[in-house]
């Protein structure tokens, strides 16, 4: 796994940290701003390690955030297992939608979207709405899949039943 090192990844790095303050009203004084970013980039490198093949991952980290806060009513606490669970949840997504649209472009607002969709696909499970991580969607995958799949068939039934078809 590679760490911050250029210029312009510490650039991006800076401007998801400011982008996920910002969300949260939290505001560092002006003189404190450069050592606390440089503080973060080294907790980050230390503890997180990112891998540069997690496109868009600012985004995704921030979305999750937001969408994890207004599911929960608490930021998460995101340890080294919900973010090595985002990146992996972020491959799998991504994977999947450009095997089902071959001209499709995996841009910030798709990863972003299919994300949303996916989070809002996976807590109509009471289970995993009650238990919202990114890290078990991570371990359980295949499970909730497997289940939303297994939900998705009950619903076309009863309306097949309803609808009379």
């Amino acid at each position: 796994m590679a760490k911050i090192k250029t210029i312009r990844q510490s650039k991006n790095f800076f401007e998801g940290i400011k982008g996920i303050l910002n969300l949260y009203k939290i505001e560092i004084p002006t003189d404190k701003e450069d050592s606390f970013l440089e503080d973060m980039k080294a907790y980050f490198n230390t503890v997180y390690k990112p891998d540069n093949k997690t496109f868009w991952w600012q985004e995704l980290v921030s979305h999750y955030f937001k969408y994890y806060e207004d599911l929960v009513g608490e930021i998460p606490a995101f340890m080294g297992a919900e973010a090595k669970g985002l990146k992996e949840v972020s491959a799998v997504l991504q994977k999947r939608y450009l095997h089902k649209n071959k001209e499709g472009i995996w841009d910030a607002e798709t990863a972003v979207r299919q994300h949303q969709v996916f989070y809002d696909m996976v807590i109509t499970l009471p289970f995993v709405k009650q238990n919202f991580s990114i890290a078990f969607l991570h371990n359980q995958f295949d499970k909730v899949v497997s289940q939303l799949a297994h939900q998705k068939i009950k619903v076309d039934e009863l309306n097949k039943k309803l609808l009379g078809d």
